[in-house]
């Protein structure tokens, strides 16, 4: 039978440089590491081909916004370009989204010294009248216009607004605000209307007294421009005939219907009926034309000489 052997112990004193000597290696090892991560981030920091210094942008629209635009919404600089390792995509993106001309953003790093964006801007869809230079899309954003978009002729669109940023409104509407699209019933109107009109020469769509508390004051008013050009074997004449229609808030679609029926007829009888002299201006502005299809089944028609006047009735 063999006896066990009694466990040998470390003296203190080596025990505690064993602990000691372990300590300064992985100390030390780490250190070391440590000190040669940073030498190497420095050198990359200070390596001139990791500096951003080009952008390429691309989207639906080529060139839509000015490239000095975007790089300054994402803080790049000719004279202090940003460092690859610290250009955070993501943020970037978020940045431009800020923007309110700008539907949608992606960053990409292409190469070492290259930032690619593909965006997408909003397209004005019409003017809003209570705000300056401000324009809406069709999902009811709005943004400024100039200087960045040359739009052709639009019409604008007059909603009853407060001012820009006010919530207090009888009326429960909100003032317009950046990178938020306009809610409430006159909204939804306005966008449905400017959809069902695309095609007609609109000026203005006034919902001002569209859901107004008094049901007889109640209107959707539509201002429109017909042009046609008038020939004669004298000379020619470009003609323009202003209308002003009234339509009801609970049966527009049908009267608008009822609407594009009629002119047809008027704009076949103004280019017969037409009589002009040889010393009528090239342009000539008819009468305006007031029509109220409000009424199911009737129409009502009346010429007003003073244009202005007729616009504030």
């Amino acid at each position: 039978m063999q006896m066990r052997g009694k466990s040998q112990r470390i003296p203190p004193l080596k025990a505690l440089y064993y602990l000691a000597t372990s300590v300064l290696l992985v100390t030390g090892s780490a250190a070391l590491i440590l000190f040669i991560f940073l030498q190497w981030q420095h050198q990359k920091k200070r390596d001139p081909r990791l500096f951003l210094t080009t952008m390429i942008q691309t989207g639906p629209q080529k060139n839509a916004l000015p490239s000095e635009y975007l790089a300054e919404l994402m803080g790049m600089s000719r004279d202090q370009p940003p460092h690859l390792l610290s250009f955070n995509v993501k943020k970037k993106e978020a940045a431009l989204l800020l923007s309110p001309l700008i539907k949608t953003a992606k960053v990409t790093l292409i190469t070492p010294q290259t930032v690619y964006v593909d965006y997408s801007v909003r397209k004005p869809l019409a003017w809003l009248y209570e705000y300056e230079n401000t324009a809406l899309d069709e999902e009811g954003y709005i943004f400024p216009v100039r200087p960045f978009f040359s739009p052709k002729q639009l019409p604008e669109l007059y909603l009853g607004l407060p001012p820009f940023g006010n919530t207090a409104n009888p009326q429960e509407l909100s003032g317009g605000r950046w990178n938020l699209p306009l809610q409430g019933k006159e909204v939804k109107l306005g966008l449905k209307l400017l959809q069902l009109t695309c095609h007609l020469p609109l000026r203005r769509i006034d919902l001002s007294n569209a859901y107004s508390p008094s049901l007889g004051s109640r209107e959707i008013v539509l201002y429109l421009e017909d042009e046609f050009l008038h020939r004669t074997e004298e000379k020619e004449h470009l003609v323009i005939v202003p209308r002003l229609i009234r339509l009801s808030t609970k049966n527009f679609s049908k009267e608008l219907s009822n609407f594009l029926e009629l002119r047809k007829e008027l704009l076949e009888k103004e280019k017969q009926g037409l009589n002009l002299s040889l010393d009528t201006p090239f342009i000539y502005t008819a009468c305006l034309q007031v029509i109220d299809l409000r009424i199911d089944g009737l129409g009502f028609m009346k010429t007003v000489s003073n244009k202005q006047d007729s616009l504030g009735q």
